[in-house]
């Protein structure tokens, strides 16, 4: 490692990486700039969505993967399924309006 720091160019390199000077850097995106990539992803992703060929072949895909079992919820997880008693749930709730 001392070696590579010793050459003067790819110290400059990195260096220039480090403050973000060059493409990939690891300096953090503006705000301005994530608007802007928002911005321009969200036009492409309309753009794809407005193609009818993209659009069924898309929602094609999704269709048949929800239809997998394990990607459905598992009944006993869904939050509608009362998991703590057996009784109706109008004799559970009947005390709350006493």
């Amino acid at each position: 490692m001392k070696a590579l720091w010793a050459d003067s160019e790819w110290r400059a390199r990195q260096i220039a990486a480090m403050q973000g000077k060059t493409k990939g850097s690891r300096s953090r995106t503006t705000p301005e700039q994530q608007a802007a990539r928002r911005a321009r992803q969200g036009e492409e992703t309309r753009k794809r969505w407005a193609d009818p060929e993209w659009r069924a072949k898309t929602t094609a895909a999704m269709e048949e993967a929800w239809q997998k079992p394990s990607r459905r919820q598992p009944e006993k997880t869904r939050a509608c399924v009362p998991h703590s008693s057996d009784k109706p749930p109008s004799s559970r709730f009947a005390r709350l309006g006493s």
